[in-house]
């Protein structure tokens, strides 16, 4: 079957692994939908706009009136009103359990979760369509048990009966969270293991359900990026940038090593650079997607300085670009008034080489950056 416009990709490639997919997000949303004290939520601050729907246990999915690649919409009514709203589990690739800052809670941390978009091509992305989560999980000050355990197991449930469309996240507050690691340890009993923080135990946890260990210690997941960026520290006269709040670090590529796999007390990492030389440690799995980039920087006298953005879902707290994790950037495009093309050939050369890949883009200017020295090449062969 060809998909057309529109169609969701998973439909094109198997109706019954399609169909296996919305059931199982089906069943998602009725467990949540069926619990008193249910928030729904649809919309990012990101996004300057959020809608919530307080359910308090008022809500019904009613069964699809389509079939096809329509199949997976659902519509959610709230009792009581003509409130109603529309999802499309077809286009969900993946459902995220998640215990995160919330500003709901004075930074405490919300449980929640989330149903993960498609992108185009099909391509999994970290946003979310919608989330449920729970409506109040303290009391003053202290932590609802009973809420936080029933998240707790309906997350696990899920994670066993479909390891290959659930994630479960953590992310650390500003605020003390020995208590909640300590309460979700003890509901997850033998699950969780002797991971040193939540954070490992649910990657850990996760790659075994998905049975990426050999029997042993848990495999470390291979980052999609590992490749493209190998071959970005080869590049010549290009820097490793990690740019924060009032901290910018720059390491030249010509003096770093290769990516490998760290792993120390139980936590992974990704080391580029030698142990006994300048060196850093990444999470190269947060890493969504790439983006070759070109614009005009001061640093090059408002010329075209050419990047290779490593993006990862979310903030990781870039002031320059909020999902910029990091970045491979060219020191010295430029000789004078002229261009280097011994140094930025190579860059679009990489990025020939990996377009193909769904987590590849490049943007408008890098685009037609290339298409201007492409031609020039061309040109220059056929004189």
């Amino acid at each position: 079957m060809v998909a057309s416009t529109g169609e969701p990709l998973a439909y094109a490639q198997s109706d019954e692994a399609f169909r296996q997919r919305i059931r199982f997000f089906d069943s998602v949303l009725r467990a949540w939908l069926d619990r008193p004290g249910v928030t729904l939520a649809c919309g990012r601050w990101e996004s300057a706009g959020l809608a919530e729907f307080v359910l308090n246990g008022n809500a019904e999915v009613l069964a699809s009136p389509y079939g096809a690649c329509f199949a997976g919409v659902r519509e959610i009514r709230i009792g009581g009103t003509r409130h109603h709203l529309h999802v499309d589990f077809g286009r969900i690739h993946a459902v995220e359990y998640t215990i995160s800052p919330c500003v709901c809670f004075g930074q405490r941390p919300s449980f929640e979760v989330r149903f993960l978009l498609e992108g185009s091509g099909g391509r999994p992305t970290g946003d979310w369509a919608m989330s449920l989560m729970i409506t109040q999980p303290y009391a003053g000050d202290s932590l609802l048990r009973d809420e936080v355990a029933w998240f707790v197991r309906t997350a696990l449930r899920h994670l066993d009966d479909a390891p290959t469309f659930v994630s479960l996240k953590y992310v650390p507050g500003p605020g003390p969270n020995e208590d909640l690691r300590a309460f979700v340890r003890e509901i997850a009993g033998d699950e969780i293991g002797a991971a040193p923080d939540l954070s490992a135990a649910f990657v850990a946890l996760q790659q075994r359900k998905r049975g990426r260990s050999g029997g042993g210690r848990a495999a470390p997941q291979e980052p999609l990026c590992i490749g493209l960026l190998n071959e970005a520290l080869r590049l010549a006269e290009a820097s490793l940038v990690i740019y924060r709040h009032q901290l910018l670090v720059e390491f030249q590529t010509d003096k770093l090593s290769d990516v490998q796999a760290y792993e120390e007390a139980g936590y992974v990492s990704w080391q580029i650079g030698a142990l006994s030389e300048h060196h850093c440690h990444l999470a190269l799995t947060r890493v969504a997607r790439c983006l070759f980039s070109a614009e005009r920087v001061p640093c090059q006298q408002s010329r075209l300085n050419f990047t290779l953005w490593f993006l990862v879902d979310g903030d990781c707290g870039n002031p320059y670009r909020r999902d910029g994790y990091f970045s491979v950037v060219l020191n010295a495009p430029y000789e004078g008034t002229r261009l280097r093309r011994e140094i930025v050939d190579p860059m679009f050369d990489l990025y020939r080489r990996f377009r193909t890949e769904a987590w590849v883009g490049a943007d408008a200017a890098f685009l037609e950056a290339e298409d201007v020295l492409l031609n020039d090449r061309n040109t220059s062969c056929r004189g």
